[in-house]
């Protein structure tokens, strides 16, 4: 029984980032990625350093994109 239920959670969705790599975004986004670094230095986008690493939370990022919206 156990077993089956094991398989069964090896079937689950994956697990979704919550952080990005700029040129994810980059991707995401049809941008450059240096065009992504210059939004994050304007502080037009948000983002966290991690060390030297620069991360975009996915939830902001949704959130920021939500407020571009053009209706």
């Amino acid at each position: 029984m156990a077993r089956k239920q094991s398989r069964a959670a090896d079937r689950a969705a994956p697990i979704q980032p919550l952080y990005l790599r700029v040129s994810q975004v980059a991707v995401l986004l049809s941008l450059s990625c240096s065009e992504v670094y210059r939004l994050i230095d304007t502080l037009e986008m948000p983002a966290i350093r991690l060390g030297r690493a620069i991360r975009v939370p996915v939830a902001a990022l949704e959130r920021w994109l939500q407020d571009r919206v053009i209706a």
